[in-house]
């Protein structure tokens, strides 16, 4: 009867240590909080994506047309220099949420000038 009693106290005594399940939860909620990291960069990644193809994106070219007319026998432009180009494709560029590179100003001496816009 004193064995029976014996192993009675051994059977309870094979729960697992304190520091066992200690070590898995803390297992667990590093394993949680790693997932939700490469989640919400994936989250990121996706809702963002220009941001990854963006850098290795051509620049593209908008042409801006001058809006001359004739008053009083004169040709008057709307763009009349390279300061007035480079003004109108950074507004155009912040219109389309891109980023402006350059304008090219092309001169015309009979008709409108034009502007080259390149925006990324």
């Amino acid at each position: 009867m004193g064995r029976k009693m014996n192993q009675k106290k051994k059977r309870i005594k094979t729960k697992k240590p304190i520091h066992h399940i200690l070590y898995s939860r803390i297992f667990l909620s590093v394993v949680i909080f790693l997932s939700l990291i490469v989640l919400l960069i994936l989250a990121f990644t996706y809702v963002d994506f220009n941001f990854v193809k963006k850098p290795f994106e051509k620049p593209h070219l908008i042409e801006i047309r001058d809006e001359c007319s004739f008053i009083l026998g004169n040709l008057v432009h709307q763009i009349r220099d390279e300061t007035d180009c480079n003004l109108r494709c950074n507004n155009f560029c912040n219109m389309e949420e891109t980023k402006f590179i350059s304008s090219e100003f092309v001169y015309s001496n009979n008709s409108c000038h034009s502007c080259d816009c390149y925006c990324k």
